[in-house]
């Protein structure tokens, strides 16, 4: 909670993503929203994410950078705001190509809301389990589903991990966990 002493982050979004990608000459197939101030871009070829990777890295803040910008891992890129403390209504945006308003708030409005915190990144998956078990590799939202669904003995569909399976048959639930 590093944020406590301050009343919580700040977080800043795009007014229009995929319009601020546009003006910066990036060509993205698709810009989707992810998190509060972060965003999944997938460039149509990938010297497209590159070029934005280059793009997006120079822009700053008040010598901050002002972006993330990292490879998503399905492909494509996580792209959002990195500012998170309060900024001032006449702060500009540096890097940008000539003909674009440096004006922060032109780009970003603040959301409503202050945070104390961050997901972290990999996340942690737990579960009770009459067979304890722990698997390593990432865990996508996607398995979650099935795999609750297996433990009340329901047919859910595919997963792509095994993780132990129980039943309402079986000894009262102890543990297994995943972490990633």
């Amino acid at each position: 909670m590093k944020y406590e002493a301050t009343g919580g982050q700040n977080f800043y979004r795009l007014r229009n993503a995929e319009g601020f990608m546009a003006a910066l000459g990036l060509n993205f197939r698709s810009v989707e929203p992810v998190m509060t101030h972060q965003y999944l871009c997938r460039g149509k070829t990938t010297s497209d994410e590159v070029q934005a990777k280059k793009m997006l890295g120079a822009l700053f803040h008040e010598n901050k950078r002002a972006f993330l910008v990292e490879d998503a891992q399905d492909g494509g890129l996580y792209c959002g705001c990195l500012v998170n403390e309060p900024v001032k209504e006449d702060t500009e945006l540096l890097g940008l190509p000539e003909g674009i308003s440096p004006h922060f708030f032109d780009h970003f409005y603040r959301i409503d809301a202050l945070k104390s915190g961050r997901h972290h990144p990999k996340g942690c998956f737990w579960i009770e389990s009459n067979q304890p078990g722990r698997v390593d590799t990432p865990l996508s939202i996607l398995d979650i589903y099935p795999h609750l669904a297996a433990l009340f003995g329901l047919e859910a569909g595919a997963s792509s991990h095994t993780m132990p399976a129980s039943s309402p048959s079986r000894k009262p639930l102890k543990e297994a966990t995943i972490v990633n």
